[in-house]
């Protein structure tokens, strides 16, 4: 005999224990939003070796001299600041300035850690993962980072850049769970390099690229910037309060 929804459900009600006696069937649904517990990170073998209450990485120095002056040679020139197009030749290093949802451990394998995102879920099929945003992660304006943030970049990279189109290309949708939570659903069930992957995300501010220069021009995020200076509103600032960002600052 093969057990169905409706088959447990007609049995129950036999034996009087259907809904209307209070007593509650085995669920054969996914976890609903209020019932997801968030992790601090996430790994394909499902351990962790940071706690959620660590401060920095191992192998990181907290006391290390801060500051000073790192001079980098690349080749050739440059034609825009975003380094997310295929149009033209972007600045080197220009990726820098952006983060990340989760930042990666190089002490243990395939480990993701809350950067932007405060804590990551994803149910034992690994059909989907949800992301909650760190409140208090804010671009270099002082904006804050956001769903919307999260949504439009993932939108923008998946319809537009053939690397990520092939990246995500599991990933069918994104779509605001929760009033700071993210949800990424996948094309398929138990692939569990992919809640990692979506970790990986870097993040746009989309109030920039929706808004005007200081001519009053529109902005483009497809077309080339050709400017020599890195506009403040794109920078995300350093200090999220997150104990993963701080590691990965240090």
């Amino acid at each position: 005999m093969i057990l169905t929804r409706r088959s447990l459900i007609k049995a129950a009600s036999l034996m009087g224990v259907g809904p209307l006696t209070g007593f509650r069937l085995l669920s054969i649904e996914p976890a609903s939003a209020e019932d997801r517990q968030f992790k601090h990170g996430n790994n394909i073998y499902d351990e962790l070796k940071y706690p959620p209450d660590f401060k920095h990485f191992d192998y990181v120095n907290p006391n290390a001299p801060k500051g000073g002056r790192l001079r980098l040679g690349v080749v050739g020139s440059f034609d825009s600041l975003n380094p997310y197009i295929i149009k033209g030749d972007p600045v080197a290093y220009g990726g820098s300035v952006f983060e990340t949802l989760t930042t990666s451990s190089f002490d243990e394998v395939s480990s993701g850690y809350g950067l932007l995102a405060e804590g990551t879920y994803h149910p034992e099929d690994n059909s989907f993962v949800a992301f909650r945003m760190n409140p208090n992660a804010r671009w270099h304006d002082g904006a804050p980072v956001t769903v919307d943030d999260v949504i439009s970049a993932f939108t923008f990279l998946k319809e537009t850049h053939p690397f990520y189109q092939s990246y995500y290309k599991n990933a069918q949708k994104a779509e605001q769970t929760g009033p700071n939570e993210v949800t990424f659903s996948f094309d398929s069930k138990g692939n569990r390099e992919l809640p990692g992957i979506m970790g990986q995300l870097v993040v746009l501010p989309k109030h920039y690229w929706e808004g005007s220069d200081a001519s009053g021009k529109k902005r483009n995020i497809s077309e080339t910037t050709y400017s020599g200076w890195v506009s403040p509103s794109i920078r995300v600032a350093t200090s999220i309060s997150s104990s993963a960002a701080r590691s990965a600052a240090s």
